[in-house]
Parts: structure tokens; C-alpha cells; sequence
């Protein structure tokens, strides 16, 4: 049995696999395959589409948030005078403690609107098929996931060290591997696509993606590997704030 490793690359664009910027995963492309995915008209329900084989209008899972006054989890905080990303931890934790598992951020929505929303999904894809048939672990911010059993790992960590944590636990050829690497999306969100900061930072990740790529050769000789971006970037030239 071969495993998998599935490396969830967020924000890494098409057009950034060229030798210069991205060598290893260009020498991959070039060397097996690389697709350009279909766009689609979703935020949270790109990720739930690519693992689960479903489309947003059958998941109904679209944006990261719904309208829904009646159940919204946000209203019970919109009121205290503390700021968003402060308030972002309390509703966390209370998703937590409620069971959920898509623990949503409280700093994406304008406060005085934030009591008439609601999350999208109560979980995370790992809780739902294909993922209920398979021996698998996921790391992604905040759960280090094993077999649906999960630990909070709430502490915001680098991309270096989750892969460290996650490579000490890929000894198992009948498991599935997934990985969700964040920095690059964080990193161009402030510094802009060819901003030297960015550049430095898509080579920092291509690094990491060799540094799992040799291990799973090193320890299992044969496996499968993909890997995926739920979206590129354009570098924005105009803003317009609507009076909300």
C-alpha cells in the first residue's frame, strides 16, 4: 500500500511555478503533471469541493459566514468593547467548547453587522467522507487531526515547524497525509506578489515542500503526492469602501 501526501498550499498562484521562484515544485511539474483548477465562486466551500468531491451548491457551503440572526454565535460578543482580533480568540473557544471544529474569526465581519451571521459548517472537511474511510492525519491551524481524533494546537505556528511536527508522525504507509501551509497567503496579503518579503517566502515553502517530499521517498520509497491552491493573488491598484 502506497501512502499519500497532500499538501494544501494556500495562496500559491499558477503562474509562481517557474524556476526562479518556485525550482523544486517546477522541476515536479515538469517532470509529472500540473493543472490550472477551475475557479469557483466560493471561499470556505473550495476546500470542503476539492476533498470531498462536492460542488458549493451541494454542500451549500459558499463563504466563510451565512445570515442567520437566530443561531448567529457572534452576537453574544459583538458588544464588548474589546478589539475584534482580541474577540476572535473568545468566539474561537467558544466553538470549541461547543464542538465544532471550523473555528471562524471574529475580525472578518463589520461589528455592528456581526449579530445577523453565522458560520457556514460546524466542522472542518475531516469530519465528513471521504476522510470517515481512511487512516489519515491532517494538520491545520488549530487541530492536529489522527484518525478524526484531535488536539487543539491553538498557538499560531510556523510553517517550518508544523511540517516538522507533521513529518514525525509520517511513518505509516496505509495512512493518508494532509498538510495545510499558511504563510505565503499571510505573507502576500501584506507585502503584495513580487514584494521582496513574498518572494523570499514562496522560496521558504518550495524548500518545505522538498524537505516532505525526501522525507516520504527516504521512508517510504514510492507514495503519492498532490498538491493543491485554493486561489492566486493580483496585486490591488484601486480600493473602494462602500459606506456600510
Amino acid at each position: 500500500m502506497k501512502p499519500t501526501l497532500v499538501v494544501y498550499l494556500d495562496g500559491l498562484s499558477y503562474t509562481d511555478l517557474t524556476k526562479e521562484k518556485t525550482p523544486f515544485l517546477y522541476s515536479l511539474g515538469e517532470k509529472f503533471s500540473k493543472a490550472r483548477l477551475k475557479t469557483l465562486l466560493a471561499y470556505k466551500g473550495i476546500e470542503f469541493a476539492f476533498y470531498t468531491g462536492k460542488y458549493p451548491d451541494e454542500t451549500n457551503i459558499w463563504q466563510e459566514f451565512i445570515y442567520s440572526p437566530e443561531t448567529s454565535i457572534f452576537k453574544y460578543f459583538s458588544w464588548m468593547p474589546l478589539p475584534r482580533s482580541i474577540l476572535s480568540y473568545c468566539v474561537a473557544l467558544t466553538q470549541y467548547l461547543l464542538g465544532r471544529t471550523a473555528l471562524c474569526r471574529f475580525e472578518n465581519i463589520p461589528k455592528k453587522l456581526a449579530k445577523n451571521f453565522d458560520v457556514s459548517s460546524l466542522h472542518k472537511p475531516w469530519k465528513y467522507y471521504p476522510f470517515t474511510k481512511m487512516n489519515f492525519i491532517y494538520y491545520g491551524w488549530p487541530f492536529f487531526v489522527k484518525d478524526g481524533k484531535y488536539s487543539l494546537d491553538p498557538i499560531k505556528r510556523s510553517d517550518s515547524y508544523k511540517v516538522g511536527k507533521f513529518l514525525k508522525h509520517a511513518n505509516d504507509p496505509s495512512y493518508a497525509y494532509f498538510i495545510h501551509l499558511v504563510e505565503l497567503d499571510k505573507t502576500t496579503h501584506q507585502h503584495g506578489r513580487n514584494g521582496k518579503v513574498t518572494l523570499d517566502c514562496i522560496r521558504r515553502q518550495d524548500s518545505l515542500i522538498e524537505r516532505m517530499f525526501s522525507h516520504f521517498k527516504r521512508v517510504f520509497g514510492d507514495f503519492n503526492f498532490i498538491i493543491w491552491s485554493d486561489h492566486g493573488f493580483y496585486d490591488v491598484k484601486k480600493y473602494v469602501k462602500p459606506p456600510i
